[in-house]
């Protein structure tokens, strides 16, 4: 999980057992939610933003191809296959679709200067 949450008195806490996120809203909701996620994941790469090691890995590869490359290593090496549709439908708009869409964000914002 590439998420960290801070409290406002900046305490840290680990929490034993599973998560679930039962969302209910739609996919063109979550599509809208993740297009906002692209565009600020854009700007704090091309602003040279520290990420993690595997992350700082990942933008030294071509963009496109890099979204590619990451789905194909979840889909078929990390074999998310064998979660049948749901395995297919997660990977894809997680590892592909939103990877792909930051990276035309990326263009996007490069283009404009």
């Amino acid at each position: 999980m590439d998420e960290h949450i801070v409290t406002s008195k900046g305490q840290d806490y680990r929490l034993k057992g599973e998560f679930a996120d039962d969302n209910l809203n739609n996919m063109d909701w979550w599509r809208e939610k993740h297009r906002g996620y692209a565009k600020r994941e854009a700007v704090d790469a091309l602003a040279g933003e520290k990420f993690k090691a595997s992350k700082t890995l990942y933008y030294k590869f071509p963009p496109y191809f890099r979204a590619f490359a990451y789905f194909c290593y979840r889909y078929f090496v990390r074999l998310g296959f064998l979660d049948g549709y749901a395995g297919w439908m997660w990977h894809f708009w997680q590892g592909l679709w939103y990877r792909c869409l930051v990276d035309r964000e990326i263009a996007k914002l490069k283009s404009r200067n």
